[in-house]
């Protein structure tokens, strides 16, 4: 019994391994058809034959054909022994390499005759101030997108980055290489440093997407404009106390909780700040508290709060002033800042402190700042502009010598973003904010004749996208066609025709985008005067034949701060343009006539009618009437709380 079974299971070895060696037998016979099919360049042929042989064999690799033996006779001594050896015949087998092999050439020729198209475009500077200018000391990234909008997958994209025309900058690409599938795209970002003394320029980038195949996109330039790092100034705004009683007043032996807010209100960045605590006799600080707080950098208009506790013992007599200061001082210990805080016993505190003359070098006392209505009580609006676009432009430095400043633009323009985000719910990546525009940012924004399609005609969606754009600096007429052109900061007055950018180019441009509905603010002249002096060398505005411009927009409002050959007056008690200041006003509220939280365009135009003009008169004794355009009453915002500022 036993020998047949051992027999029956050799034969069934025998039989299974005989099978095997046919199999791959047959596969080695298909395999090597496909091979001279591939050979000739016949893929279609070699691809049905290497599939076939795959059926009979599944797996690269070097396949037995012929397996031999032979016996060999050794001598051990007085004996010998015989050895059997076997040797077998190996054959290349590799279908499925193959195959994949075929698969690129296929995807090759078809990317060769419908190759990758990279197309690349930016699409924002994300600066920490926000203003659009690479400011020195700063870091930020530049965000471009990158689209492949060829019929192939583009593979291994890099960029290529360009500096030959910039000063102070450093550039970081910290994008690995990317893949796009046909019709996708992706944002990516690049890093930038900027030196403090960075040279008041435009930075000129010159980058280009380029992919494993050669493909190369655009050249995008990104003109950038750059400023040397401006002071920052630091101010005590206010200090606030909470005490255990709950009774408002600071008491002996009693825990006090102080919250003190500092704001930058310069130009600049600050260093990293330190708030340093002291007391003195009789004072024990809270265990919780500390004496020195990292209160880290402070960008222009940012405010941080900075939170402590003492216990004042019962030592000190009624009304004594109690021996508690706050000192804001750099890294390196250098004092920016000091305030005694003003706390007394049994008197409660809540008051507004001072900042530093900026003109001193040194810490001093602070005095009580003037702070402004409309820049510190911003409403909040109902946020419902997902689709909306806005423009913001201040432009008060001017290039050109003698011309004069517009004082307060840039607070204008800061200000007014601050108003659109919080009260009339834009959302902030979707402002384009820009300080002290040049021709080519105007013409990059807005377009030129021969082509429309400018950044905000890029972003705008056919008439489901609102655009809001306002802009305060100087305007100026051609006075060889008598047209209104924006001056830009880097244009010639005396040349507008040829330096500055078209008001009539402007609307035209405009009503091309087909935007669902478009509010624009002008707080500017356009009679070649202003507030500051004249813009035009050894020309009389009154011998100017003023132009009327039409719009010839259908869905838009448009205000402006004069009418044509008037002069906008600047509100120098409120730091803003006297046309700006009230429109501000207006959206906290004072233009809400039937109190029913809505702002709508018509009475925003009454509510400056009413206002505007009157003051214009009462402090500069001249005439300012702004205007109204409209084609039908929008709203511009809808307060979700009561009117912050009443209308005085």
């Amino acid at each position: 019994m036993y020998k047949k079974t051992l027999i029956g299971l050799c034969f069934i070895f025998l039989f299974s391994t005989s099978s095997v060696y046919s199999s791959q037998n047959n596969a080695l016979e298909i395999y090597a058809k496909a091979e001279i099919a591939f050979k000739k360049h016949q893929l279609e042929a070699a691809t049905l034959l290497y599939k076939q042989a795959l059926k009979e064999y599944s797996l690269d690799g070097e396949l037995i054909t012929e397996t031999s033996k032979s016996k060999k006779i050794i001598s051990l001594g007085r004996t010998v022994k015989q050895i059997e050896y076997s040797s077998s015949k190996k054959m290349p087998y590799f279908p499925n390499y193959r195959l994949k092999e075929i698969q690129d050439l296929i995807d090759n020729q078809y990317r060769s005759l419908n190759p990758p198209v990279l197309e690349i475009r930016w699409l924002s500077l994300e600066d920490p101030i926000k203003n659009n200018i690479i400011d020195g000391g700063e870091s930020g990234d530049i965000l471009i997108e990158i689209k492949n909008i060829g019929k192939s997958d583009a593979q291994n994209i890099n960029l290529d980055i360009k500096m030959d025309n910039t000063k102070g900058l450093q550039l970081n690409d910290n994008t690995s290489s990317i893949e796009l599938k046909a019709g996708e795209s992706t944002l990516t970002l690049i890093n930038f440093l900027a030196v403090k003394n960075i040279p008041e320029m435009i930075q000129k980038i010159r980058i280009q997407a380029n992919q494993s195949y050669g493909s190369m996109s655009n050249e995008l330039e990104i003109n950038i404009p750059s400023k040397p790092h401006l002071p920052a100034n630091i101010v005590f705004v206010n200090t606030r106390i909470d005490d255990f009683s709950d009774n408002g007043l600071i008491e002996p032996n009693e825990i006090v909780f102080v919250n003190s807010a500092i704001r930058n209100i310069g130009e600049g960045i600050s260093d990293v700040l330190i708030a340093r605590l002291s007391v003195g006799e009789n004072m024990y600080l809270n265990p919780d508290s500390v004496k020195s707080i990292e209160v880290g950098k402070l960008y222009p208009g940012e405010e941080k709060e900075i939170n402590f506790s003492f216990l004042p013992t019962n030592k000190f007599i009624h009304n004594q002033s109690l021996p508690v200061a706050l000192t804001i001082t750099n890294q390196t210990g250098e004092e920016i800042v000091i305030s005694d805080l003003g706390l007394k016993i049994n008197s409660s505190s809540e008051r507004t402190l001072a900042k530093k003359d900026s003109s001193d070098n040194k810490a001093g006392v602070l005095q009580a700042p003037n702070l402004i209505d409309v820049d510190m009580l911003i409403p909040k609006g109902i946020k419902n502009k997902k689709n909306a676009f806005a423009v913001v432009i201040g432009n008060r430095n001017y290039q050109k010598s003698g011309l004069p400043r517009v004082e307060y633009a840039l607070n204008d323009a800061r200000v007014m973003k601050d108003y659109l985000i919080e009260t009339m719910g834009f959302d902030e990546h979707n402002i384009f904010y820009y300080e002290d525009a040049t021709t080519a940012i105007f013409s990059e924004l807005f377009g030129t004749e021969e082509n429309h399609e400018g950044r905000i005609s890029n972003h705008v969606i056919p008439n489901k996208s609102e655009l809001f754009i306002y802009y305060s600096g100087h305007g100026a007429p051609d006075i060889k066609s008598n047209n209104s052109f924006f001056v830009p900061v880097d244009a010639d007055p005396n040349y507008i025709g040829l330096s500055g950018y078209s008001l009539d180019l402007f609307y035209n441009n405009l009503a091309k985008i087909s935007a669902k509905q478009v509010v624009v603010v002008l707080d500017t002249c356009f009679s070649g005067n202003s507030d500051g002096g004249y813009l035009l060398r050894d020309i009389s505005p009154a011998i100017i034949n003023f132009k009327v411009n039409d719009p010839r927009l259908k869905n838009a409002v448009i205000f402006t701060s004069t009418r044509q050959n008037q002069v906008s007056v600047w509100f120098h008690e409120k730091r803003h343009s006297l046309f700006t200041y009230y429109f501000m006003k207006g959206l906290n509220g004072a233009a809400d006539n039937n109190n029913d939280l809505q702002i709508t365009s018509t009475e925003m135009g009454g509510f400056l009618k009413d206002s505007v003009p009157y003051q214009a008169r009462r402090i500069n004794g001249i005439e300012q009437n702004p205007m109204l355009i409209q084609y039908q009453d929008v709203k511009l915002a809808t307060l979700i709380a009561s009117k912050s500022l009443n209308n005085n």
